[in-house]
């Protein structure tokens, strides 16, 4: 984190080449109707659409549908999919502490004036 303050968010990565498909969507079905509050049995696709469709549409903040239904899907990866090691470029920081943004504007600009002499 650099002296601005700024935090960086990084996305997980899901392994989904060696998934179990069919686990996943037992999981997404049970997290939807647990985060969701419906009485549908999981397995009944249909009619866990039908109940979810209902809820979506009487909600009054969809910004609040939207959030639940995120970290549902995300709970539900979690449970199903093996996390991928995220790779060297995820990491945004710099390997010594005293390094900031300030010190990256005056390299920048630095840079800017030697190309141009």
């Amino acid at each position: 984190m650099g002296a601005g303050g700024d935090t960086t968010h990084y996305r997980k990565r899901y392994n989904t080449k060696a998934a179990n498909w069919g686990t996943f969507n037992l999981n997404l079905a049970q997290s939807l109707l647990k985060n969701f509050e419906c009485r549908t049995n999981p397995n009944n696709f249909a009619a866990c659409n039908k109940d979810l469709s209902q809820k979506v549409k009487i909600s009054d903040d969809t910004g609040e549908v939207i959030q639940k239904f995120t970290s549902t899907v995300t709970t539900a990866c979690d449970a199903s999919f093996q996390v991928l090691r995220p790779g060297k470029r995820t990491s945004k920081e710099r390997s010594v502490p005293w390094w900031n943004n300030k010190l990256t504007t005056l390299r920048k600009k630095n840079l800017a004036m030697r190309r141009r002499y």
